[in-house]
């Protein structure tokens, strides 16, 4: 964060949340004090190709995706083959 453009201003306009990713640590070394908030939450390790390869194949992904992106992908036919 500390390298964006204007990273000073965007810390003026906005708090910002950081939370855990799997296998990286949290960390806070040189963020503004008071602007940015640091949580641990429980995650999965969820692969976007992974998730790709679900649905070429038939499988389910709406318990690793929000609903929403389910649809949209339904709706629009992504990651199938046309032969399918």
């Amino acid at each position: 964060m500390l390298t964006w453009h204007d990273a000073d201003e965007l810390f003026e306009l906005a708090h910002f949340v950081g939370v855990t990713r799997p296998g990286h640590r949290l960390a806070d070394p040189g963020l503004p004090n008071g602007r940015v908030s640091l949580m641990e939450v429980p995650a999965l390790s969820i692969s976007s190709t992974e998730c790709r390869d679900r649905v070429q194949s038939g499988e389910p992904i709406w318990y690793l995706v929000p609903d929403g992106i389910v649809q949209y992908i339904n709706k629009r036919g992504l990651y199938r083959d046309d032969a399918s």
